[in-house]
């Protein structure tokens, strides 16, 4: 893992320790995310600690057959366990979406926010085998931590404004993540690139800019993130992922996190 990292100076580290302590003890009082700091600059005992105190994974779960797992969501929790990433073994048409989501009367590039009781998101809150799948992930920990969002972007987006996701990065920590495209995504079109395995362990830092990007690909087998209308996928954000913009291509989809308990927001899904 730390192959495909640039060494810090101690400059660097210094001034990254000292910019920290600012956004936990000024800026972000209130929130539970400055655990997410603290893990990284915390000695091992420390660390130990607070992955116990705040139910936390360094590497996900063990491939132990839960009684009340079917075989077909013991399937899916080992490849998401192995990869990081795995396309649901379930899928809505394009007349689901239709009905409970009139995406397509949207202008050519849009973003938003969406209810909890949304009718589309009601249906994916109540499917039995994600729910089962993310919350073995986590050993029954699963929370929302903020309301799901639609995506309709464009090459014109990435001109207009550069995404800081068009490298690899991780987002912490070790949120789950779901994509359910609301329109096919091919190669041609805009889509993810996930690195298989790059998961299991925590990364040294989330600071992407410290990513040596060219020797992601040569150490990871890498996953392109396509698929067919109403196609679902749920990845761990722990794992190293960047956005891949065509010039011609496109891509609708509807995207949400969950966590284990690390987040203020605490909405049971």
């Amino acid at each position: 893992m730390k192959d495909i990292y640039k060494k810090r100076t101690f400059k660097d580290t210094f001034y990254l320790f000292l910019g920290q302590i600012f956004f936990i003890f000024l800026l972000n009082k209130k929130s539970r995310f400055y655990v997410l700091y603290l893990i990284n600059f915390s000695p091992k005992i420390l660390k130990k600690y607070l992955f116990h105190r705040f139910n936390l994974k360094e590497a996900p779960i063990s491939f132990t057959k839960s009684k009340n797992l079917s075989s077909l969501e013991f399937e899916t929790l080992k490849t998401l366990c192995c990869d990081g990433i795995v396309k649901l073994p379930l899928s809505f048409n394009d007349d689901v979406l239709r009905t409970n989501y009139h995406w397509k009367s949207l202008s050519k590039s849009a973003h938003g926010s969406l209810e909890l009781d949304d009718s589309l998101i009601k249906i994916i809150r109540e499917n039995i085998l994600l729910k089962n799948v993310a919350s073995c992930y986590y050993s029954g920990n699963l929370f929302i931590r903020e309301n799901p969002t639609f995506h309709i972007n464009t090459y014109q987006d990435y001109i207009d404004n550069r995404p800081p996701s068009d490298v690899y990065h991780a987002d912490g920590f070790r949120q789950l993540s779901v994509m359910l495209f609301l329109d096919d995504v091919s190669e041609q079109d805009i889509f993810m690139k996930y690195a298989l395995g790059s998961h299991v362990n925590m990364q040294p830092t989330y600071d992407r800019n410290l990513i040596e990007q060219e020797l992601v690909e040569s150490k990871y087998q890498i996953f392109n993130v396509i698929g067919k209308v109403g196609d679902i996928f749920l990845f761990d954000t722990e794992g190293l992922h960047k956005g891949y913009y065509n010039k011609f291509g496109k891509r609708a989809m509807i995207h949400w996190n969950f966590h284990s308990g690390i987040y203020k927001n605490k909405v049971s899904l």
